[in-house]
């Protein structure tokens, strides 16, 4: 069995709306459907040049064994949210590793529904990303996530009373 890779994908969608409420309440919902796996909470920021245009920006973690196995999922969200894309990267993935895979969907089909999306991007890099700390920043580790499950053939003993 080979080695799991951790990787991530980093989301940076810009929504059309008028306030930050009507944002929350109809645009992220459909928005966290087509991700399907929220693992952090979303960062919001206004653009300054045009109010009604809001930034998210959300990051979602994977343990994969082969490069490929990031592929589809991440292929099924971003089609999810739109129809268009340009993909780049996707030629490295012969070499067998992950290095950088790089998508962008500009003004999307406009819908009468939600969510009022104008542009999407994409990123996916090796390494695990962390909660957001105080000062803002992602940090990102290259190191798998501590296993939670038994390693087969590993027994746990129960906890003795003290």
């Amino acid at each position: 069995m080979s080695e799991r890779t951790t990787a991530h994908i980093w989301w940076s969608i810009y929504v059309k709306t008028s306030n930050l409420r009507k944002l929350k309440q109809a645009h992220l919902p459909p928005l966290e459907l087509a991700l399907e796996r929220i693992e952090f909470d979303w960062q919001i920021m206004t653009e300054e040049e045009n109010p009604g245009l809001f930034r998210l920006i959300t990051y979602q973690n994977f343990e994969i064994e082969r490069v490929e196995e990031i592929i589809i999922p991440l292929l099924r969200r971003s089609y999810k949210l739109s129809p268009t894309w340009t993909i780049m990267g996707l030629d490295d993935l012969t070499s067998g590793r992950l290095q950088h895979i790089y998508g962008s969907s500009t003004n999307p089909p406009n819908s009468n529904k939600p969510p009022a999306l104008e542009s999407l991007v994409f990123e996916v890099e090796p390494g695990r990303i962390l909660p957001m700390t105080q000062d803002g920043g992602w940090p990102v580790v290259d190191e798998p996530p501590k296993p939670d499950r038994l390693k087969p053939r590993q027994i746990r003993w129960p906890k003795q009373p003290s």
